[in-house]
């Protein structure tokens, strides 16, 4: 009776100890597969920091953002999070805002944008799947952020202005 106790305790253990081996092993290649996937998103992403082209492109678009309340700055975290998604923009945009080059309501805008734009992709390729029209549901939920981000950046224009006259 003992010896058999015994061995189901052994037993119990062998498989807690494979359970947990398999968990710890299956966390790495997970680990390793995002490394291998942003580590070049991040390096490509600095290198085109540093393209003329983009930087023609932020000048250029920079009067676009304007409408929505955002600098010229702002258009590099911008275009990470929505090619790359919230998770790798937001450390684009926490970055820009430790290096001041983005002003705190700028970060509260970019992350409103992205956030009503965070699955445009998939959520669009989904919609268009089950037969919805393509511009219509891309284009209407852009128009509709667009829209909203300009409403909130003239509201937060007027509190500034009304604070720095009092």
């Amino acid at each position: 009776m003992i010896m058999r106790a015994n061995k189901e305790k052994e037993r119990y253990t062998l498989n807690l100890v494979s359970v947990v081996g398999e968990a710890l092993a299956g966390a790495l290649r997970t680990v390793l597969l995002m490394a291998a996937i942003l580590f070049p998103l991040m390096v490509s992403l600095e290198a085109l920091r540093r393209v003329p082209l983009w930087k023609r492109w932020t000048e250029r678009g920079g009067r676009y953002l304007r409408w929505l309340g955002l600098s010229e700055a702002s258009a590099f975290p911008l275009l990470a999070g929505l090619l790359f998604g919230l998770l790798y923009g937001a450390g684009v945009i926490i970055e820009e805002l430790r290096s001041a080059r983005l002003h705190r309501r700028e970060v509260w805008l970019l992350n409103l944008f992205l956030g009503m734009t965070h699955a445009v992709v998939e959520d669009t390729a989904i919609f268009v799947a089950l037969g919805a029209n393509l511009w219509v549901i891309l284009g209407g939920r852009l128009v509709l952020t667009v829209a909203v981000i300009c409403f909130l950046a003239a509201i937060l224009r007027k509190v500034a202005v009304k604070l720095v006259m009092h």
